[in-house]
């Protein structure tokens, strides 16, 4: 059974930010996108925390003379790394169906959004439509009292 009403495919499609994860220089990027989706500022703060964190890391091994990161200390950034990386895959499985379910009920309101405003748009018209009537009624009126 899927986690929406629209259905797996729909899911799958949504899901994709999650690949981001699994790749070795981006894996933050897929929560940080996720919460821009769904309006969540925990998850795009997790995910740059989790992108500096690799980038940081990066730069000082690359930084530090090989004497040092051949060591120990390249080892704890890299041991880092992976932590944060798996913390990442983690809380991205986590929020998945939170974050289907909101995107869904954001793409609902998005319509009944659409449907008021086209009814609005509607109304607007009929309104609009019924004085240009109505004043022109009016002209021809009053260009008869005048011939008269």
């Amino acid at each position: 059974m899927g986690i929406t009403k629209k259905g797996p495919m729909w899911e799958l499609k949504n899901s994709y930010w999650i690949l981001f994860c699994f790749t070795f220089l981006f894996y933050g990027l897929g929560l940080y996108i996720a919460g821009r989706k769904a309006r969540v500022n925990k998850w795009k703060k997790h995910g740059i925390i989790h992108l500096i964190t690799f980038w940081v890391s990066m730069f000082i091994i690359g930084s530090l003379p090989t004497k040092i990161t051949d060591g120990i200390v390249g080892d704890i950034f890299v041991i880092i790394v992976l932590i944060s990386m798996g913390l990442c895959i983690f809380e991205s499985f986590k929020i998945r169906k939170e974050y289907l379910i909101r995107l869904e009920i954001i793409g609902d309101r998005k319509i009944e959004e659409k449907e008021v405003n086209d009814l609005r748009d509607k109304i607007q018209k009929e309104y609009n439509e019924n004085e240009n009537k109505n004043f022109a009624s009016f002209s021809v009126k009053e260009k008869d009292i005048n011939n008269k």
